[in-house]
């Protein structure tokens, strides 16, 4: 019968084997630390993307905050008609970059509210449109009286 020994490991070959295993431990956490470091900077560069991209919603949102104050001085519905004119891409625009806003958040609490506070802003610019219209055609209806 034929049996296989294991040959015997001389002491050169163990002290080998130790330096090697203390050069791999060496390695595999420097390597560690380069992967921490490359996702951590990745991470940054997001972050700066993302807060950039969120400052160009808010400057859309800032002009048509803006521009709604021009509501306070429609009296004609020539100028009514000029008002929804140019509110109008403001708000879409505004609603385009906050529904892919929507779509990018992975937190569903905060899309959610997103998505809640976009449709009341949507409907409260009709309701915005339509009080002005009945505003107007009171103010009209007054002065042919």
């Amino acid at each position: 019968m034929y049996t296989k020994t294991r040959p015997q490991k001389n002491k050169t070959d163990i002290k080998w084997s130790l330096e090697w295993q203390a050069k791999i431990i060496h390695h595999s956490s420097f390597l560690l630390g380069v992967v921490s470091g490359i996702l951590s900077g990745t991470s940054a560069l997001l972050l700066t993307f993302d807060e950039a991209e969120v400052r160009k919603i808010l400057k859309v949102c800032r002009g048509v905050l803006e521009y709604l104050s021009v509501a306070e001085i429609v009296e004609s519905m020539e100028e009514l008609v000029t008002f929804v004119k140019n509110l109008t891409p403001g708000i879409t625009e505004m609603a385009k970059k906050v529904e892919g806003r929507i779509e990018e958040l992975t937190h569903q609490v905060h899309a959610d509210m997103l998505k809640k506070s976009l449709n009341a802003v949507k409907a409260m610019s009709t309701q915005l449109i339509t009080a002005i219209k009945t505003y107007v055609l009171t103010v009209q209806r007054g002065n042919k009286l």
